[in-house]
């Protein structure tokens, strides 16, 4: 399994995430129309040396929108996922591939 074997997986709110946790890897959660104030969110063993980033675009009034995501906006702007800071996302990449 791929998984198995990353270094750093980039990974919305999906089961990807979540298996991504069950082997301990280093993880960069994106959070588009879900979102932690759904109390989901990236879940370590309490020992665990595997470091985890959530981008979530701060301050987004309508954002969560959605338990499980949706197919489209229902704002019609996607702003949750438009306004994501990518060079902070990269930044994290680079960081938790060094460590």
């Amino acid at each position: 399994m791929m998984v198995a074997k990353a270094r750093v997986v980039i990974s919305h709110d999906t089961g990807m995430l979540y298996i991504a946790c069950a082997f301990e890897k280093n993880v960069i959660a994106i959070w588009g129309a879900t979102s932690p104030a759904l109390q989901v969110e990236p879940l370590m063993p309490a020992d665990s040396k595997a470091q985890v980033f959530q981008s979530i675009v701060p301050d987004l009034s309508c954002q969560p929108c959605s338990n499980f995501g949706t197919k489209t906006c229902p704002k019609g702007h996607f702003a949750c996922m438009k306004k994501q800071d990518l060079p902070e996302i990269v930044r994290q990449v680079g960081n938790m591939w060094r460590d």
